[in-house]
């Protein structure tokens, strides 16, 4: 089973916690890392050549601020510490976090990559490129941007401009985590929502009062005074009214939808017609032969155009009845199967 890298710290390898001033809180490095309070505290009084982190950085350890972002993305309740791994899981398809300033996703690469303040907040790298003025004072390139959050100013090197963060090492990971998450539900699987541990659906339960989904231990040591149903029933029932409130949705829409458009066809056919007879009918009070003629090809021809596409409509119409009536013989044929299956498994066994 997958944790995700970018929330453990890169020296003790100990996971994060989602709140400042701890021991174990994200501190963020220049170098675009992070560690953890304690170890960044150790780090930090050690000279260069002695510490354990080593990196091109000569600032690294100048950032005094906890890394925000990633507290933001640890107070989620898509992750779940998993004690046993030593670790985060991913428990639930993760929302990714959006630019404060245009409100669009942040990616891991490209013009929507997170980029860090020194104050840890996160703009996307568009916004921090436009936000950012040009500093005229410094000599180089040099630039002053000012956080949206919390107001503080910052000089910016231009040299910074490609930073990196761990949001961008988050989010990289982020695809195979979700495909872990995907694997493991397609596969009967779920974590227990206070061990982590993960079992099979058909050996868990579902707390009723707290709405947990608990492995057999944690069911039994800690939610014995509650009621409980086996999961797999729980989920049953979930997948059964989900399924039947998207069924209704789709077959609503188009059961209401035909008749009025067929409504509206019967209208327009009906309009078509009167207005094609009066037409025909002037033809009686064309002056000349050569008016008779042009008319009577134009009304010949509305005629024939009418016919051919009301053709071509026809067989589409008749296959959609005949799918129609395929779909309701092939659920008679899973309910057929469903009854030889309770028979077989009910039945009495034969004697001898």
């Amino acid at each position: 089973m997958r944790v995700f890298k970018s929330l453990n710290c890169i020296l003790c390898k100990k996971p994060f916690v989602p709140i400042a001033n701890q021991p174990r809180s994200p501190r963020h490095l220049n170098c675009g890392l992070a560690m953890c309070h304690e170890c960044f505290e150790k780090e930090e009084s050690l000279e260069k050549d002695e510490r354990k982190h080593q990196c091109d950085s000569e600032i690294c350890f100048d950032n005094p601020n906890f890394a925000y972002f990633l507290i933001d993305v640890l107070s989620s309740d898509y992750l779940m510490l998993s004690p046993i791994l030593g670790g985060y899981l991913l428990v639930k398809p993760f929302k990714l976090p959006e630019c404060i300033i245009c409100q669009e996703e942040y990616s891991h690469e490209g013009e929507k990559s997170s980029r860090a303040l020194n104050c840890n907040h996160v703009l996307c790298t568009e916004c921090y490129l436009k936000r950012r003025v040009e500093d005229e004072e410094e000599e180089g390139e040099m630039y002053t941007i000012t956080c949206p959050l919390c107001d503080d100013s910052f000089g910016e090197s231009a040299f910074g401009d490609s930073k990196r963060d761990r949001l961008q090492d988050f989010l990289k990971e982020l695809p195979k985590m979700t495909q872990q998450l995907e694997d493991m539900e397609e596969a009967g699987q779920r974590f227990c929502d206070k061990c982590a541990k993960v079992d099979s659906i058909s050996e868990m339960f579902h707390c009723n009062e707290c709405t947990l989904k608990l492995c057999g231990t944690c069911s039994y040591k800690k939610h014995r005074q509650h009621v409980t149903m086996v999961l797999l029933q729980e989920e049953v029932n979930q997948v059964s009214d989900k399924l039947r409130e998207v069924s209704i949705g789709v077959i609503n829409t188009y059961d209401l939808l035909f008749p009025d458009l067929h409504k509206e066809l019967h209208g327009d056919i009906e309009g078509f017609k009167q207005k094609l007879l009066d037409k025909e009918r002037a033809l009686r009070n064309v002056p000349t032969f050569e008016d008779l003629k042009k008319k009577r090809d134009k009304c010949t021809k509305l005629t024939t155009d009418f016919e051919m596409c009301s053709e071509e409509y026809i067989p589409h119409l008749r296959k959609y009845d005949r799918i129609i009536k395929e779909l309701i013989q092939s659920l008679d044929d899973v309910h057929d199967d469903d009854d030889d299956r309770v028979e077989i498994e009910t039945g009495k066994p034969d004697l001898l």
